[in-house]
Parts: structure tokens; sequence; C-alpha cells
């Protein structure tokens, strides 16, 4: 009966872990036995007892191993006609926006974080802007157009470092030398050079808190004395030819997304 044979096996490794703990205890005493009358007559006490200590382990470990030949958990095999049931893995979930942007390589990242920092204005002789550079674009619009005096320009910076401009306006004085107010910034060019009338200059701040960055600058020239509107810009209402007779000329600036390729509007 298979009861019987269950019996049979639990009573054999009873007697035989009985067996396996009076040899365990039989040498432990004879060592002990062997050491002690050695301690007696004085000889070798630090070596018996080394010795000694060092018997004492290899029964302690020899009594940790299995006594049986069975399988370990881990060796067990699963039950013929049973199979083991797989463990699901976890499914990868998707990334998020940010993980993915985090994934863009350094470099990229920075380039994608480039900004106007500054600007620039020059009054030159000749008409046309200077030529691009790499960090340094030039708007289009002559400030001074239809009206004697220097051909006049603004530039932006355009880089990867340093704070973004954030705010823009112009000085509109009767002397020369721009007033800057604390916090601002300017070129200390003169827009209407050349041509007499008002003083001004472009001022600008950067790193303000809580306001967005300037991305884009336009210039526009009109007959009317309002902005014409230029979409997504806003209009600073000031007119840049003030007391030079003539047209108006108006600056703006847009705040979105940068774009090298936009930042001239």
């Amino acid at each position: 009966m298979p009861i019987n044979v269950e019996l049979q096996e639990g009573f054999e490794r009873i007697s035989a872990a009985i067996e396996h703990a009076t040899n365990a205890v039989t040498n432990i005493f004879v060592s002990a036995s062997f050491a002690v009358r050695l301690w007696c007559f004085g000889t070798g006490r630090w070596v018996l007892a080394a010795a000694f200590w060092s018997f004492m382990i290899l029964q302690l470990l020899q009594q940790q191993q299995p006594m049986t030949g069975e399988p370990t958990p881990i060796q067990r095999q699963p039950t013929v006609g049973k199979p083991a049931p797989m463990q699901q893995q976890p499914m990868a979930s998707e990334p998020t926006p940010r993980q993915q942007s985090m994934e863009v390589p350094f470099l990229v990242r920075r380039r994608l974080m480039w900004r106007i920092t500054r600007f620039k204005v020059t009054a030159q002789n000749h008409d046309g802007p200077p030529s691009n550079e790499n960090d340094l674009l030039w708007h289009p619009q002559d400030l001074n157009e239809g009206h004697d005096g220097k051909y006049v320009y603004v530039g932006v910076r355009w880089e990867s470092r340093g704070d973004p401009v954030t705010s823009l306006d112009f000085l509109i004085q009767d002397n020369e030398g721009p007033r800057i107010p604390h916090g601002w910034t300017s070129d200390y060019t003169d827009l209407n050079t050349g041509v007499g009338g008002k003083y001004i200059y472009l001022i600008w701040r950067t790193g303000e808190a809580g306001e967005r960055p300037i991305t884009a600058i336009a210039f526009r020239s009109s007959k009317g004395s309002n902005p014409p509107d230029i979409h997504g810009f806003t209009a600073v209402h000031k007119d840049l030819c003030s007391r030079a007779g003539g047209s108006y000329m108006w600056g703006y600036y847009h705040r979105g997304l940068a774009d090298k390729h936009r930042v001239l509007g």
C-alpha cells in the first residue's frame, strides 16, 4: 500500500538522523577527552585549542547538509502532464513625453534651447543690412526708410546660453544718450541717427520671472498714426521716427516657440 511505503521511508529517515547525531556526539566527546588530557600535560595548549574548535565547526557544518538525496525545491521538476505555469512578464509601458524628451541627445536639446539674448543696432552709410552670422541675424527693415540720414538696422543675438529677452521697449528723448531704467539694457545707438528730431533708443530686459521669452521681432512702416496689425505680434505704440516727419515706423515683438527661421517678422 502507498501509506505503508511512506511510513517505512519516514522510519528510515528518522533512524538515519539518530545514527548521524549519535556519531557526531561520540566524535565530539572523544575529541574533547583527548584535548583535555593533552591540556593537562601543558603541551601545545594554543595549537590544541585551535584544532578542537576547528573540529567542532566541521561537525556543525556536516549537520547542516541534507541527510537524503532528495532534490532541493530549485531542483524539483514539475509533475509530468502538468507543466509549470509561466510567469507573465510585465508589459513595457509607453514612454511619457518627458521620458521621450530626455532621450534626445544632449547636444540636440541644447540646440532646441536657443533664444534671443540681446540686440545690436547699426547706423551705416549704405543701404542693406549687414550679413547674417551664425548667432547674429539682421532685420532687413531700414528704420530710417523715407527719411534722410543713416541707414539703421537692428540685429538679434540668437544664442544657446544666457538669459532670454523677456521685455522690449523704446526710449524717446530730447537729449542724446539713453536714460536707461534700472534693470534694462541698451545698445546706445540712436535709431534716428542723421535724421534729426527725437533721440530714440532700443532697450530690453532679460530673464524676468513669470515672463515668456520674446522669440521674434518685426518692424513696419506706415502712413497712418497707428501701427498696422501683424498676426501673432504685439506692437509697441511708439513712433520710431518721432519728430522726423514723413512716414511712421513701428516695432513689434512675438512670444512663442523659438524658431531661428522666424526670428525676423
